[in-house]
């Protein structure tokens, strides 16, 4: 597995194509990674991410992108109890929810 070393993040390459399956960043350059991105499918293109705000390894955010719909889906999780408690719809993806599901 190659790996690179970034100032704010580290890149892994699984599968040795040369584009990022997985990158880890530090958002508020504390030294503790607080976002995950994945390209799960290996198309080149990141479509989940996973974020922890206060930095106690538990995702309270999740963010996933659907190419066929062509939308972002943020799965909450404000109390960190592995249940989500609200979905919100970025229809189009500008990094702000549109409307939110009823669960």
């Amino acid at each position: 597995m190659l790996i690179r070393q970034s100032r704010k993040g580290k890149c892994c390459y699984p599968n040795n194509d040369g584009i990022a399956d997985a990158e880890r960043y530090d958002t508020n350059d504390n030294g503790k990674y607080d976002v995950l991105a994945i390209d799960s499918n290996k198309d080149g293109i990141i479509d989940r991410w996973y974020h922890d705000q206060n930095e106690n390894n538990k995702w309270e955010l999740i963010i996933e992108y659907d190419s066929n719909k062509e939308i972002n889906t943020w799965y909450y999780d404000s109390n960190e109890d592995e249940i989500t408690d609200r979905i919100g719809i970025d229809s189009d993806l500008d990094g702000y929810v549109n409307y939110f599901i009823e669960i």
